[in-house]
């Protein structure tokens, strides 16, 4: 019985100084959550490119000036 009980005290301990190791860590770093870009798709070829980096005109997208005015002169 009482070796029962001596076990079970160093088991205590033991989780005891688990514990506190395992707080001293340091924590993993989190990555910040990724930012969500608004997508356009050029009606010129069709590719897809965050919003800042399109061309716009009369609320349609391109990918570049040369497919606006492909667009416009009607070139396809």
């Amino acid at each position: 019985m009482s070796r029962l009980l001596f076990l079970l005290a160093l088991a205590a301990v033991a989780y005891y100084f688990y514990r506190s190791f395992v707080k001293r860590l340091p924590k993993q770093p989190t990555r910040p959550p990724m930012r969500k870009l608004d997508t356009v798709r050029c009606e010129r070829c069709g590719v897809h490119l965050p919003a800042d980096e399109a061309v716009a005109y009369h609320d349609r997208h391109y990918c570049s000036v040369e497919h606006l005015e492909d667009d416009r002169s009607g070139n396809r």
